[in-house]
């Protein structure tokens, strides 16, 4: 029984380990492509772009509209 849990935190340490390494390489790779006006720049930020945008907003009445136009007044009315 102590061998299974000696193993299992063994084997967390190593995924925690492996999960640092792959998010330190993939901020390398961020800092080294990242400025430069490279294909995998243009698509991270298409990426990042896509994710902040804000295509749905619900009015007053509780009702939701993803038109583009009323999204943008809605914005400017409640700001």
């Amino acid at each position: 029984m102590q061998m299974e849990v000696l193993a299992k935190d063994l084997w967390i340490s190593l995924r925690l380990a492996e999960e640092s390494f792959f998010r330190q390489r993939s901020r390398v790779k961020w800092l080294g492509e990242g400025d430069l006006n490279t294909p995998f720049y243009h698509s991270m930020m298409t990426m990042r772009n896509a994710l902040n945008a804000v295509k749905q907003l619900y009015r007053d009445d509780g009702s939701a509209t993803n038109s583009l136009q009323e999204v943008h007044a809605l914005a400017v009315e409640y700001f």
